[in-house]
């Protein structure tokens, strides 16, 4: 799906990959997520990347904004 398919999802609380991230090729499983927490304090909500072994904080590439492969983590 594109991204502005991907972003309501996103807000709804979903969790998304991109087909083409090469960790998702290794095996490793890579996700973004919107998250509105930080050290137990509400915060603006923002987005998450848990690249396989760590959660940093994400913005959205253009490529990342003009692909048209993101799916839902099941």
């Amino acid at each position: 799906m594109k991204f502005e398919e991907a972003l309501p999802l996103l807000k709804e609380g979903k969790k998304l990959y991109r087909k083409g991230w090469n960790g998702i090729k290794l095996g490793r499983k890579m996700y973004v997520y919107v998250h509105s927490r930080f050290i137990g304090r509400d915060v603006p909500q923002y987005f998450v990347f848990y690249n396989g072994v760590d959660f940093v904080g994400w913005m959205p590439s253009v490529w990342d904004v003009f692909a048209e492969d993101w799916e839902v983590v099941e």
